[in-house]
C-alpha cells in the first residue's frame, strides 16, 4: 500500500499577497535611497548608486558564474558515486552463432 504523500499548497489568492507585499517593499526601498541620496547631495548620491550598479553587475557576471563552477568542479571531483565509474565490457561472455554471424555479413 502507497502511502499518499502530503502536500501543503497555498490558496491562489496568496499569489496577489505576494505580488503586493514585493511592490511595497520596492516602493519602501526606493523610498529610503531617494531620502539618502537627498541627504548625502549630489555627488557623494552618484558616487553611492555607481557603486551599487557596479557590484550587481559584477556579481551577476563575474562572480556569481565562478561560484556555479567551482561548485560544479567540486561536485564531480569529490561527490561522485562510485558506482558511475564505467564498467569494461568482457567480449567473450557474449556467444554468437554462425548463423547469426552470416545473418550479420548478409545485411
Amino acid at each position: 500500500m502507497k502511502k499518499k504523500k502530503f502536500e501543503i499548497t497555498f490558496p491562489w489568492w496568496c499569489l496577489f499577497i505576494a505580488y503586493i507585499l514585493s511592490l511595497l517593499i520596492i516602493i519602501v526601498s526606493i523610498f529610503f535611497i531617494i531620502v539618502r541620496g537627498i541627504e548625502l547631495g549630489d555627488l557623494k548620491t552618484q558616487k553611492w548608486l555607481t557603486s551599487i550598479v557596479t557590484g550587481f553587475f559584477s556579481s551577476i557576471f563575474l562572480t556569481q558564474p565562478i561560484k556555479i563552477v567551482c561548485l560544479a568542479i567540486f561536485l564531480i571531483c569529490f561527490c561522485r558515486n562510485s558506482n558511475d565509474e564505467k564498467e569494461e565490457i568482457d567480449i567473450n561472455q557474449f556467444e554468437i552463432d554462425q548463423d547469426d554471424l552470416q545473418k550479420i555479413e548478409v545485411c
